[in-house]
């Protein structure tokens, strides 16, 4: 089985560029920009290259804001 590869936009407070898409277990980032629209554009099509994959959006609080999710989606459960 596959493992689903997981991407995050993220805020960077600590450098003059704002936002930033990383990989799941990679500390250093993929892409950095001061627009976090095209951060996650980026991230979008950064995952859908791959089979399983997974986009997670944060905002400046580190909250997670929206996922996108491609390939065999987990059911959803209430609550």
């Amino acid at each position: 089985m596959t493992k689903r590869q997981v991407y995050y936009v993220v805020h960077r407070a600590d450098v003059k560029r704002d936002w930033a898409v990383k990989k799941q277990g990679n500390p250093r980032p993929i892409a950095t920009s001061t627009n976090k629209e095209r951060m996650v554009s980026k991230a979008v099509r950064i995952a859908k290259r791959h089979d399983l994959s997974q986009v997670k959006i944060q905002g400046r609080d580190a909250l997670f804001q929206k996922e996108y999710t491609y390939g065999n989606d987990p059911e959803k459960y209430p609550g």
